[in-house]
């Protein structure tokens, strides 16, 4: 009999939003904000443009919670983001991801409940009442809010 075996070699705790693609584990940059507001993140020991930072990368506030894209990189310490509801405040912890290089991931659920999705096909679907403890084997691109599960990993 053949078994189904899971190997992955990336993996990223996943902060559902309606507007960003989870994003591949490959940082650009990380932090901890100066100040900022709800469009800007400003890092004043930061060097977003000589580090490479680019529009279209994927900011995590892990302070807040929330996922943002980068729309414009101002200068070497502040970067623009897609309206988040929070955004930045001095000391919120961030982490910059390299943009538009998922191209899917499976899902490991650690605390059950249901789980909104869009697939790589851009289909958006609903699981209910996924248990905890489940991988979904289905390639993933974006976990939405209105997902009741959570400690969600991305998995590559």
């Amino acid at each position: 009999m053949a078994t189904q075996k899971l190997q992955v070699g990336r993996a990223l705790s996943v902060i559902p939003s309606d507007g960003v693609d989870i994003p591949f584990p490959m940082t650009s940059a990380a932090g901890v904000a100066s100040g900022g507001s709800a469009t800007t993140l400003v890092d004043a020991t930061a060097s977003f443009l000589s580090g490479g930072v680019k529009i279209g990368d994927v900011v995590y506030n892990t302070s807040t919670s929330q996922a943002m894209l980068v729309i414009g990189v101002d200068s070497n310490t502040q970067v623009t983001v897609a309206t988040g509801t929070a955004g930045f405040a001095a000391g919120n912890n961030y982490t910059i991801y390299q943009g538009n290089n998922n191209e899917g991931c499976v899902l490991y659920i650690g605390t059950g409940g249901d789980l909104e999705i869009e697939t790589t096909g851009r289909d958006q679907v609903v699981l209910l009442n996924v248990a905890s403890g489940q991988f979904i084997p289905i390639q993933v691109m974006r976990v939405t809010t209105g997902t009741t599960a959570t400690d969600i990993l991305a998995l590559w």
